[in-house]
């Protein structure tokens, strides 16, 4: 399957990273009654990202609070403008707009349809 166990090791660490990363992300959206207790105190503790704190990130102007594992990132990603400054050659490479800048949500889901 793999010849190296090196890259083998990789690959399965970074899966579970991402697979961490999405439970994670999760955990900010779920109700602090539906977590687990420990998941409510690693986000009190500022461990993992606090419901708060993620959720201004799905308010407009849609610019800030990005990170969504542990939100440490977020005040010098956003104060440098690093998000926007990405969106922007995003849409300077391709011509397609954020979401958030035409109005469109999931709309172009069911045109696929």
């Amino acid at each position: 399957f793999c010849p190296s166990p090196f890259v083998l090791l990789w690959a399965v660490t970074a899966c579970a990273g991402i697979a961490f990363c999405q439970e994670f992300h999760k955990w900010s959206h779920t109700l602090r009654s539906q977590c687990n207790p420990v998941v409510n105190w690693l986000q009190d503790m500022g461990v993992l990202v606090a419901r708060k704190a993620h959720l201004r990130h799905h308010k407009r102007p849609f610019e800030t609070n990005y990170c969504i594992v542990t939100g440490h990132m977020n005040p010098l990603l956003d104060r440098t403008g690093f998000f926007t400054g990405l969106a922007a050659l995003i849409t300077r490479i391709t011509g397609v707009r954020p979401r958030c800048e035409t109005g469109d949500r999931f709309d172009y889901l069911l045109e696929a349809r």
